[in-house]
Parts: structure tokens; C-alpha cells; sequence
């Protein structure tokens, strides 16, 4: 199994050029494709006294997002190096259904752990639980800073559900070089598999060390972390768990506390 296409998400800041580096060295080491996205809604909230919108007011504001989507553009084809293998795709609208709507052609979604960024270009801001559960495909969360990614240690967080077998078979390509640990938090008479994911991670010629630590679901974020960081690892990769509340989409206890306490990069599939 391999990439053959990065989807990198792009807003027009200049802290987007780290995270379009880091995905564009990532698309030259597998040697895929690299794909800009961006979207952005016209902001349209002056009114007329007939209850209308005035039609200078739609063009202005359709200039505005015109521009920045262009600007957005630009800085994407700046970061990527003058590779070839580029795709740009934009839309005006809103930007988590676009970046789901074209996930169909990407293999791994490259997005900034970054809400300082959120805030100061709301407009392509995205939702990252609605994503993580919709668009079908793995997210790489990469810290706002990162130009690429290092991944000489991995831990693997199992749990046996759909979204860690998921996240496990499509993080394959990124653990070939790297030396990888397998950690599960379970209760004293539970058998997570461990001995089994190691043997199908050794199938693939990855060699694996297995971490059993005795513990519950409340207990499962702090036991990760700490094995995170007595190996100095440079990914975690975990089951992305999220669920919808009203119109809002959050993240599962240890999915939301992983990015937001972990400094590192990690890599979730749902």
C-alpha cells in the first residue's frame, strides 16, 4: 500500500506554508500527487430596507472572497517548490463539505492542529470532527509549526473497534522505516489483541513492540501520553472517535484530548 495523493488544506497565511511544505514533502517521498484545497462562503449579512441584498454589496464581498481564495492559491504553489505534481481545487462555500465532497480523491487529509489560525481566517476554517467522520479518509494533524514529518518513532494507540483497525491499516506506508510501538489500556482480564496486531503489522515488515498497560477508558489518554513521551515519538496514530451533537461535530474523550494536549503530530482515520 502506498499514497498516491495528498490533499493538504490551504488557507492565504503565511503559517499554511508549513503545513503545504511538510504535505509536499510527503507527496515527493511517496511520489504522489500533492492537491491544494480551499473554500471559502461569501459573507453576505447587509440587508437593504426592501429586505433584500444590494447588488454592489454581493459583488464586493464576492470580489473579497475571489481574491483570497487567489491569494490562497499562490502561497500553495509558493510552498509546493514548483513541483509537477500539483492539483489546485477551490470553491466558493463552505469549506468542510468541499474538503469531504473532494476527499473521493485523496488517499491522506494534511490539516493544522492550529485554532490561533481558525481564529484569525475563520472563513477557511474548517471543522475537523465533521471531517474526521465524514470525508472517508485518514487525517494527518500536524502541529502549526512542523515543515515536515520525522517519523523514526511511532505508537500505535489499540483499541479493538472499526476506527483503530481503520487507522492502523492506512498508516502502513508511514511506519515502514520507523520503530513502532503498540500500546493498549484494558482492564485486568481483557485481551485488546495485541499479540495479533503485531503479527499483522509484521506481515507488512514492520516489527512492533507491544505495551500492555492495565487501566480503563478514563485512564487511557494519560497512559498513552506518557508512553508518547518515555519513547520520544514523533506520531501517535489512533482510531478518530467523534460523534454529532446538534450541529455540532466533537470528538471523542481521547481523540479531542490527544489533539489537545499532544504537541506532536498524529494520524486518525474514523
Amino acid at each position: 500500500m502506498q499514497y498516491s495523493s495528498v490533499m493538504v488544506h490551504v488557507s492565504p497565511s503565511e503559517v499554511a506554508l508549513n503545513r503545504i511544505a511538510l504535505a509536499a514533502e510527503l507527496a515527493e517521498r511517496f511520489a504522489a500527487v500533492l492537491i491544494g484545497i480551499a473554500a471559502r462562503p461569501v459573507n453576505i449579512q447587509v440587508f437593504n430596507e426592501y429586505g433584500g441584498l444590494e447588488d454592489r454589496v454581493i459583488k464586493h464581498e464576492l470580489n473579497i472572497a475571489v481574491a483570497q481564495i487567489t491569494d490562497a492559491e499562490r502561497l500553495f504553489k509558493r510552498a509546493a517548490m514548483g513541483r509537477n505534481s500539483l492539483e489546485w481545487r477551490s470553491k466558493i462555500g463552505r469549506t468542510t463539505p468541499f474538503i469531504i465532497e473532494q476527499a473521493r480523491a485523496a488517499d491522506l487529509i494534511v490539516i493544522a492542529n492550529d485554532e490561533g489560525e481558525a481564529m484569525r481566517h475563520g472563513e477557511f476554517g474548517i471543522d475537523p470532527g465533521e471531517l474526521l467522520v465524514q470525508a472517508g479518509r485518514p487525517l494527518l494533524v500536524v502541529p502549526a509549526k512542523a515543515t515536515e514529518l520525522s517519523v523514526n518513532r511511532a505508537l500505535i494507540a489499540w483499541k479493538n473497534t472499526r476506527e483503530a483497525r481503520r487507522s492502523l491499516r492506512d498508516s502502513l506506508p508511514l511506519l515502514k522505516e520507523a520503530e513502532v510501538s503498540v500500546i493498549a489500556v484494558a482492564e485486568a482480564d481483557d485481551d485488546p489483541g495485541l499479540t495479533d496486531v503485531c503479527a499483522y503489522l509484521g506481515r507488512h515488515g514492520i516489527v512492533a513492540q507491544a505495551i500492555l498497560r492495565e487501566g480503563d477508558d478514563a485512564d487511557a489518554f494519560d497512559q498513552i501520553l506518557q508512553a508518547a513521551r518515555e519513547r520520544d515519538v514523533d506520531l501517535i496514530i489512533a482510531g478518530g472517535y467523534g460523534h454529532r451533537r446538534t450541529t455540532e461535530w466533537l470528538f471523542g474523550g481521547v481523540t479531542r484530548s490527544l489533539l489537545g494536549q499532544w504537541s506532536g503530530s498524529c494520524f486518525l482515520a474514523h
